[in-house]
């Protein structure tokens, strides 16, 4: 793939974020026909996935993938204002949310970022992490299970997430498919129409053996005119989950407000 080309970051931590001038689209990253539709969120597999909200604001997607795990993008955990990661106490999770309605409430107790990410510089293969929960929300939400893509050819895909300008409702676009594929196979591009608030969505493909989820949607990828979504795969992640078991404190988690701990409070870099 070339190398000219910009990533956007789409989690949602502020309102006008610049985009640039050459594309003039009315919600970046949904080009032609809009084929997101408003999911039933409390039933599987869209109960597993949830709003991770930031206490000072914005919110991201993420995905139930373990009893007490949730994956989400790495940038959206990043303080772009204070150049720090936000502490866990700053986050809370909303599974099946709903103009305001939710399944299930947790707090955070750990996160852990792949060390290979560097905020400030667009590696899609390492833009992920996992975020640990205060309490197992599994038998609430079920759990989302890890899948492979095949390495070659078009893939029909599924997308799922709170975009900014649906923000209350989880929508689902269930006629995308993988458009392209980093040489090292830990990132492909895709059509779903997915924008701001979706970066942490799954991307999800469906078979006899039910949802799978095979990468999750971090950017935008502009080249000239042409705009496709980008999306870190399981591959990138799934030897590292299944070798690092849960070690943050189940239960006696609280929520910090704007006391921002000094430093990476909470964070295993690795």
């Amino acid at each position: 793939m070339s190398s000219r080309v910009g990533l956007i970051l789409l989690c949602l931590l502020a309102p006008g974020v610049p985009v640039g001038d050459p594309i003039k689209l009315d919600v970046l990253g949904i080009s032609g026909t809009d084929d997101r539709q408003i999911s039933d969120s409390r039933s599987f597999p869209w109960s597993a996935i949830g709003r991770l909200n930031i206490t000072t604001g914005g919110f991201c997607t993420a995905t139930v993938i373990g009893p007490r795990r949730v994956l989400t993008a790495a940038h959206c955990l990043w303080n772009r204002r204070t150049a720090n990661w936000y502490p866990p106490c700053a986050l809370h999770f909303l599974s099946a949310y709903r103009r305001g309605e939710y399944a299930v409430h947790a707090l955070v107790s750990e996160i852990q970022v792949v060390s290979g990410f560097k905020a400030g510089q667009l590696d899609p293969g390492a833009d992920w992490a996992v975020v640990t929960l205060d309490r197992d929300v599994s038998k609430q939400t079920g759990i989302v299970e890890l899948g492979d893509l095949a390495p070659g050819g078009s893939v029909e895909l599924i997308q799922a997430g709170y975009s900014r300008d649906r923000p209350h409702v989880l929508t689902v676009d269930r006629s995308c498919t993988r458009t392209g594929r980093s040489r090292s196979g830990d990132y492909i591009t895709h059509d779903c129409d997915a924008t701001f608030g979706d970066s942490g969505s799954p991307v999800l493909t469906r078979g006899d053996d039910g949802y799978r989820l095979v990468g999750m949607h971090v950017a935008v990828r502009r080249q000239g005119r042409k705009v496709n979504g980008i999306a870190v795969t399981s591959k990138a992640f799934a030897d590292w989950i299944g070798t690092h078991p849960v070690t943050g404190p189940a239960g006696g988690v609280k929520a910090c407000g704007l006391e921002w701990l000094p430093g990476p409070a909470g964070l295993e870099q690795g």
